[in-house]
């Protein structure tokens, strides 16, 4: 049996590999991953300012101003004043936007799940078994400290 720390490491791993794989599914687009990144919080969100942006993202103003200067360019996102005081400005995903989220979410799901059906049904058991342990852990506040 693994220790825990080689045992971290490999879950570490896979998920960086699933993640990377998965993330090929929006390159379709021409987007890069920070962009696409951004526009992803901004479907789920609604709309966000370019300072709250920046620090979700952990980028700095400058940054997070190119990104969303070229989503803009792309039609992805809009910038709209804020009804509650005209000073802030928040960065809203365009119909568009939304959309090519998606259909990035639905290739990437398509994907992952073609993965696990060519596996047989013991080996998802306890692939399912895994991943409730997992979320059970974060959702019970175990968190890792680094």
């Amino acid at each position: 049996m693994p220790s825990t720390a080689e045992l971290a490491n490999r879950v570490a791993e896979l998920a960086m590999r699933i993640h990377r794989r998965s993330r090929q599914e929006d390159r379709v687009h021409g987007i890069t991953g920070a962009r696409f990144a951004v526009l992803d919080r901004l479907a789920s969100s609604g709309s966000l300012s370019l300072t709250d942006l920046a620090q979700a993202e952990a980028v700095s103003a400058a940054t997070m101003t190119r990104i969303v200067d070229g989503l803009a360019e792309g039609k992805l996102v809009r910038r709209e004043r804020f009804a509650l005081d005209g000073r802030v400005v928040r960065i809203v995903p365009t119909t568009f936007g939304r959309t090519l989220v998606a259909g990035s979410r639905n290739r990437r799901l398509r994907w992952l799940e073609s993965l696990l059906a060519s596996l047989d049904e013991a080996d998802r058991a306890v692939i399912e078994r895994g991943v409730e342990i997992l979320a059970n852990a974060t959702e019970d506040g175990v968190r890792a400290t680094i």
